[in-house]
């Protein structure tokens, strides 16, 4: 195994000693997204666990996302070609990712294939070269749940990347958030908390708001109105159900040494993506979904080295579509 990843892997098992120990007092993991920073084809990298199944914090007995055994997904998709600065240049990509959960755990990889067209007319690319064409995205993280009383539950995540051309350590993110809900009688749950991720070139901190209703339903209309992802499920059958989402999508890569666009540089991405999915449970442990989506307000970011001297240029608007199998254990 190569050194960096060796490196790496030493780094977030350390962090996570940390994070785990009794003196913390914290349990962490993976926020959406996603598909934020990690955030897939069209999804947020940064986004709490979806609960279209899971249930409410009233005494209901089913796994949380923590119990759960194994969990794998792997998906394909990609991004249509769009203009930059209203052309001619353009921008598309298409897109691998896997990734798993174990009693809580999560960890994952995402390649990313980019596609230029009119390089000569890039106002960041000399000579008519690509700026780049193949990113990776590696993350670890961990999430808990669980609940203080009938009503009231919360949420601690934290979650370990690197989203890069070349160089697995190029650009180290931390993610850490929560949240705490508030479970009606009716069927609602509000939830409120705040989560941040920080590196060299990109740091935020954002809200997240929620109001739930029928979480884990099975049947009729389900869904989370809020931010930074809304999404609404409309079951047909037991086994089949529509989804429609809206998220925000954030994710910030590190360019390679020898880039010639922006030489031990930065590129960050992000977006707003709505979209609608087919979901088919074939059994209990076997899901296949088949996704489109409408990418807008879109905007790419060219940085120096540490994030400075960031060069704004606009996206338009363009569609994506995904394709994901889905296998529990």
């Amino acid at each position: 195994m190569p050194q960096p990843f060796i490196r790496f892997a030493l780094c977030i098992l350390a962090s996570f000693v940390f994070i785990l120990s009794p003196a913390a007092k914290s349990y962490c993991d993976q926020i959406q997204t996603q598909q934020t920073d990690t955030t897939t084809s069209a999804k947020t990298a940064i986004e709490p666990e979806d609960n279209s199944d899971t249930k409410s914090a009233k005494g209901d007995t089913s796994k949380r996302p923590d119990q759960e055994t194994f969990k794998l997904d792997m998906e394909i998709g990609g991004v249509g070609m769009a203009e930059i600065e209203d052309g001619p240049a353009e921008l598309g990509y298409a897109q691998a990712r896997v990734s798993a959960k174990y009693h809580g755990f999560s960890f994952g990889y995402e390649f990313r294939n980019y596609r230029w067209s009119g390089t000569k007319n890039l106002p960041f690319a000399p000579d008519w070269e690509d700026p780049f064409n193949e990113m990776h995205a590696v993350w670890l993280g961990y999430e808990r749940r669980g609940s203080f009383n009938r009503q009231w539950g919360w949420w601690l995540f934290g979650r370990a990347s690197s989203a890069f051309e070349d160089d697995i350590l190029g650009l180290p993110t931390a993610i850490l958030g929560g949240a705490i809900s508030y479970a009606m009688s009716n069927g609602f749950i509000i939830s409120g908390g705040i989560f941040g991720s920080y590196n060299q070139a990109d740091q935020f901190v954002l809200p997240y708001l929620g109001l739930t209703y029928r979480a884990g339903a099975k049947s009729g209309i389900s869904g989370t109105l809020g931010f930074p992802f809304t999404s609404l499920n409309y079951h047909l059958t037991e086994k089949l159900f529509l989804k429609a989402r809206v998220g925000f999508i954030r994710r910030t890569y590190k360019l390679a040494d020898d880039n010639p666009a922006r030489p031990e540089g930065e590129f960050r991405t992000q977006e707003f993506s709505s979209g609608l999915s087919v979901n088919y449970a074939f059994t209990k442990n076997w899901e296949a979904v088949l996704g489109a989506d409408y990418l807008f307000a879109r905007q790419i970011t060219m940085f120096d080295d540490g994030g400075n001297g960031g060069s704004d240029y606009d996206l338009d608007n363009t569609w994506g579509a995904y394709a994901k199998l889905t296998f529990k254990f």
